[in-house]
């Protein structure tokens, strides 16, 4: 089978990889978002942390019309700005028995002649107290 390319072509091509490892000739154009864009994105998030990119973006090209606010775009600012968004999990609550099992569990070790001044419980979650504020994240420990 023969490949109708020619000899340019392929020079054109090992030129392009020895030199800058890529195949085609087109440079990548750097996207770029204005200043207002950026501190927008950076108050937005300072604010509240639980809106997404998606949520993110729509509020920003009401905004800023002139400007492109894709989900993508929102993304990569954030990743600009060292942001390091995680969107809230959701978990199920403890039933009853769950919560029976626990305390009973806590009086079972109660009754332990365990010295509880040399024990260290720690839980480094996180969870929202309140998504309206700029401090809705706190590190339980």
């Amino acid at each position: 089978m023969r490949l109708n390319i020619s000899r340019r072509k392929v020079r054109c091509w090992i030129e392009n990889w020895s030199n800058e490892k890529r195949l085609h000739n087109k440079k990548k154009k750097k996207k770029s978002f204005s200043i207002q864009l950026l501190e927008f994105v950076k108050n937005a998030t300072q604010n509240n942390r639980s809106l997404s990119s998606n949520q993110l973006s729509k509020i920003a090209q009401e905004r800023f019309p002139n400007e492109h606010c894709s989900e993508s775009t929102i993304y990569r600012i954030r990743k600009s700005l060292k942001f390091d968004y995680k969107s809230p999990r959701i978990r199920q609550f403890l039933t009853e028995l769950q919560k029976a099992k626990r305390i009973l569990f806590a009086l079972d070790m109660e009754s332990t002649k365990t010295n509880w001044n040399r024990v260290i419980f720690s839980d480094e979650s996180w969870f929202y107290i309140n998504s309206q504020t700029s401090k809705n994240l706190e590190n339980a420990k």
